[in-house]
């Protein structure tokens, strides 16, 4: 596309943008599910499962992991974006197999994010843990994965068109 005016110049450069967004999306959830998965149901591998998963069966479902979304990328004349969200209601509840929350405690859906984000023992689960959220914070922002993630997408979308980016 040939750049005549400011328009031209916006839609090129937004739609990189999109793509940015997307691009970076994608590998925050992937980093997020690993964190989910290495702290929240994989954390002292090859130790005793947890008996109250799923009637027993010491086998969680994975919906937690599963329950983490981006929303629509949004693009504005001067923004573009998109939302990480827990959507606990995709999550079903079950009290007499303790899924996601039990008869005791009621449906833990909704505060299960926090609740497992805890280092120890969590409540009725009995299943030592790791905090899943807070070491996934720790990765994209103070160790800089997401910078570097912003930095690899921009220049590879640049270069597209031809740009070099320093």
């Amino acid at each position: 596309m040939q750049i005549k005016n400011d328009w031209d110049m916006y839609k090129v450069l937004s739609n990189i943008m999109v793509v940015v967004i997307r691009k970076v999306s994608e590998k925050v959830t992937y980093d997020l599910s690993q964190s989910i998965l290495d702290n929240t149901y994989r954390y002292f591998d090859g130790g005793i499962p947890n008996k109250y998963y799923v009637a027993g069966t010491g086998q969680p479902t994975y919906e937690f992991l599963t329950a983490f979304h981006f929303d629509e990328i949004v693009n504005n004349i001067n923004t573009v974006f998109s939302e990480l969200f827990y959507d606990w209601e995709t999550m079903r509840y079950d009290p007499t197999y303790s899924i996601h929350g039990s008869e005791s405690y009621g449906d833990m859906r909704e505060i299960l994010a926090e609740w497992l984000n805890t280092e120890g023992i969590s409540g009725w689960m009995e299943k030592e843990r790791k905090p899943y959220w807070d070491i996934f914070i720790q990765d994209e922002f103070s160790n800089g994965k997401i910078k570097k993630y912003f930095d690899e997408a921009i220049k590879e979308e640049f270069a597209k068109i031809g740009a070099i980016v320093n």
